[in-house]
């Protein structure tokens, strides 16, 4: 009963810990559990594992990241049969755009890690798609029969949240339901929960969820009867979460336990695949009605840098369709929508619009000047008046 006893995963996160560990190490339950072992050792994975036993008989020496010394047993766990990985299956999913290596790796290697029940955090700017995301995520993984709760940290009012998050017992507070309620924790049960802005969350119900999620179990408001809680989670923010622990704003503890692996979602502006989302998202705001864009209309949204990232761009999009006449979608219609940049002159907005379209065009054929007018429908001779009318030079 003297002994200190501690596990952790194949990623070496700290699973649990006993109290006479607690006591040898000087350090509480909150400041381990969640957090990487190789915060805690000074000894290298590598010969911590080599170690490692089934039958582990001989103490040898490990010492701490503080200096001090300890002697321990390391036992491997007794498994039937070796630990396999499944191959990832290509993305099949005509609800999402993920044709951008990153994306592609990101992808792959969360869905890997998900299956382990490692925590997936995405980070990414405001509007970079991370519920659609974490939605394909659960589409593709052994999960997608059970449900995916997506919560917006951000957007429940502080003062609901926690009955939210939780649930009730009926009656346990002034203008609870009769039945009570059950609990988005709780509704995710057999799932994957998505906790979109987590770094918008309260302190005090940080300190809950923390332990919801370490004890696998929940408790409604005016309960004391705690459930079963059996969720992957998914979390998000578009905050840098390391400044949000330095100043206070998030529990470092909660941090590491959400931590497990991250997904940069890259900028709208920086993806290669943009064409592609382009042409996802016009098919669905158009709901089955044909729509066509007039030469260059789909030059000039590519080119355009979308700081709204892919929310601006469906919101543009789905304006286009409504304005389109006959189905048809002008530059005009989009210029209206997308001011010139700063460093033109707007007193001609459309000729800043043509302008803008023919110089991103040329510059994507590399100055072949034969396939720019092919894809405008117009002659050579056309294309080179317009272009001298711009003053759009080839440099060099």
């Amino acid at each position: 009963l003297g002994e200190g006893l501690l596990s952790f995963d194949e990623s070496a996160r700290i699973c649990s810990v006993n109290a006479a560990a607690l006591d040898l190490l000087g350090l509480s339950r909150e400041q381990m559990v969640g957090q990487s072992l190789t915060m805690l050792l000074e000894t290298p994975m590598e010969q911590l594992l080599d170690q490692a036993s089934a039958q582990a008989h001989v103490c040898w020496p490990m010492r701490l990241a503080d200096g001090r010394l300890f002697y321990g047993q390391l036992r491997e766990p007794i498994r039937s049969a070796p630990l396999t990985l499944a191959p990832v299956p290509p993305i099949k999913d005509e609800r999402v755009c993920l044709e951008d290596p990153r994306l592609q790796r990101g992808f792959a290697r969360a869905l890997r890690v998900l299956e382990r029940d490692v925590p997936v955090f995405l980070q990414g700017e405001t509007g970079t798609g991370k519920e659609a995301f974490a939605a394909a995520l659960h589409r593709a993984s052994s999960r997608a029969g059970q449900p995916f709760v997506a919560i917006n940290c951000a957007a429940i009012p502080e003062t609901l949240i926690e009955s939210e998050l939780f649930g009730y017992r009926g009656g346990s507070f002034t203008g609870a339901r009769k039945d009570g309620m059950v609990g988005k924790l709780e509704q995710a049960h057999g799932g994957i929960l998505f906790l979109d802005e987590i770094g918008d969350m309260p302190l005090a119900l940080q300190t809950r969820l923390l332990r919801v999620l370490e004890e696998r179990q929940v408790v409604p408001l005016g309960s004391a009867t705690p459930r079963p809680l059996d969720v992957r989670l998914i979390s998000a923010s578009h905050q840098n979460l390391p400044a949000c622990v330095a100043d206070g704003r998030l529990r470092e503890d909660l941090f590491y336990r959400i931590g497990g692996f991250a997904v940069e979602l890259p900028p709208l502006r920086e993806r290669s695949d943009k064409g592609r989302l382009l042409d996802l998202l016009l098919r669905e705001e158009a709901a089955g009605a044909t729509v066509r864009l007039q030469a260059g209309v789909r030059e000039r949204l590519l080119a355009q840098p979308w700081p709204g990232n892919v929310r601006q761009l469906r919101t543009c999009l789905r304006t286009l369709v409504a304005l389109a006449v006959e189905g048809r979608v002008t530059l005009e219609d989009v210029h209206e929508l997308l001011p010139a940049s700063d460093d033109q002159p707007v007193d001609d907005p459309l000729g800043v619009s043509e302008r803008q379209t023919l110089l991103s065009m040329i510059e994507a054929e590399h100055w072949h000047v034969a396939r720019v007018a092919r894809r405008l429908g117009i002659s050579r001779n056309t294309l080179y008046r317009k272009l001298r009318q711009h003053g759009i030079t080839r440099p060099g």
